[in-house]
């Protein structure tokens, strides 16, 4: 399908350049010949300014710099191809369970206290990298760097028959009938991870690096009947540790909340930990 692509789209320059009387291999888009279109054996090069995309190598490129043919040294900045090796360790969706630990109880009376324990089984963790970025730092390619942008969605679902609820000052627990079949907690975050990679060899990768969490959303629900509450005085923002190991498009990650998850004195003192698997589509 490459080869097929480029030979027509080889075909096309040939084609256009023989009706405008210039150079077979390139076709000049202004008339001061700084942008062309040009094909080359495998491969195809768009240049519009200094820039240039060029494809069909193992390793498509993308050029900067300054349009200029006496200098021919130019930055460049490489992105895995199809077939080539991917250093992008950012899958679409990640997929695993969420905990809340290091908690203190100590602005709580006795009878209230523990009741953020979780069922771990269906306490939930969901993220979405809806765009990211990657590139090496070295020549060797062995280090990279990784950003992403997207949501984070976490699902805490309490294991005793209760939920919480802001009053006097603070999140404080609220009994609920044993007959609700669940009672949780959702919180959305925008999600951007940075992480510096380690590729360390034919496709095994460490990386590890720093969330930044913004809260954009939190509520209980219980169901059923359902119900939602949706002030729960998160914290605003979040900053937390990641970790991802893995072998080319399949990694295991771990993420530490190193602030707390509600606000100062509006809630228990607690930080948010996940664990699970990045999937590609």
């Amino acid at each position: 399908m490459k080869r097929l692509f480029l030979s027509l789209f080889s075909f096309a320059i040939i084609g256009a350049a023989a009706a405008q009387q210039t150079d077979s291999s390139k076709i000049y888009l202004d008339e001061q010949q700084q942008s062309f279109l040009s094909a080359s054996g495998d491969t195809a090069t768009l240049s519009v300014g200094g820039l240039e995309l060029t494809f069909g190598e193992q390793q498509p490129a993308l050029t900067l710099g300054a349009y200029s043919t006496k200098n021919e040294s130019r930055a460049k900045v490489s992105f895995a191809g199809i077939n080539g090796v991917s250093y992008n360790h950012l899958s679409l969706m990640e997929f695993g369970f969420c905990q809340i630990v290091n908690t203190d109880y100590g602005a709580y009376a006795a009878e209230e206290r523990d009741f953020m324990n979780l069922n771990n089984g269906k306490s939930i963790h969901v993220a979405f990298n809806f765009v990211t970025f990657n590139t090496t730092l070295n020549k060797s390619r062995t280090l990279g760097l990784s950003i992403g942008l997207g949501l984070s969605v976490e699902n805490y679902v309490f294991s005793d028959d209760l939920t919480i609820k802001y009053s006097e000052g603070m999140m404080r627990p609220e009994p609920i009938d044993a007959s609700y079949k669940k009672s949780k907690l959702v919180a959305t975050y925008l999600h951007m991870p940075v992480l510096l990679d380690w590729n360390i060899k034919k496709g095994l990768f460490l990386s590890a690096g720093l969330n930044f969490d913004l809260n954009i959303g939190g509520h209980t629900k219980i169901k059923f009947p359902k119900e939602k509450y949706r002030n729960c005085h998160l914290n605003p923002f979040n900053v937390g540790a990641t970790v991802r190991f893995g072998f080319r498009r399949l990694y295991v990650y771990g993420n530490y909340s190193l602030m707390e998850m509600f606000k100062q004195d509006q809630g228990p003192k607690a930080h948010r930990m996940s664990v699970g698997v990045g999937l590609w589509f």
